[in-house]
């Protein structure tokens, strides 16, 4: 089974020297931003690892990432359940019994007498 898809919240910290890092946001105490600070959201999507830039404000940065956990959700639902064929139903208990996924033998296979 496939595990659900997370969206983590980070900051891309830029300091002086124009150096960037990043480190993860706790979500009951979230580090605030500096002025030349940016929040990205970090996911998988079709197996790849994406980081997705989502601005300054950390209150849009959270929307976002409840955005974007709905829409990989949404995506992960449509990949795992496929679309199933169904077969017409035989118009016939001879169409039934010639079927290819009949259970008897040919030879065991009693005429219908009407």
């Amino acid at each position: 089974m496939k595990s659900l898809p997370s969206v983590s919240l980070y900051i891309r910290i830029t300091d002086e020297k124009g150096r960037r890092r990043y480190e993860r946001i706790r979500r009951r105490n979230p580090q605030m931003r500096g002025p030349r600070d940016v929040y990205c959201l970090h996911f998988y999507e079709k197996g790849k690892r994406k980081w997705l830039s989502v601005g300054t404000e950390l209150d849009a940065a959270n929307l976002a990432r409840g955005q974007k956990e709905q829409e990989l959700l949404i995506l992960s639902k449509d990949e795992a359940t496929p679309a199933e064929t169904i077969a017409p139903a035989p118009k016939s208990l001879e169409d039934l019994r010639a079927a290819p996924g009949s259970t008897a033998p040919q030879s065991e296979r009693v005429p219908i007498l009407v």
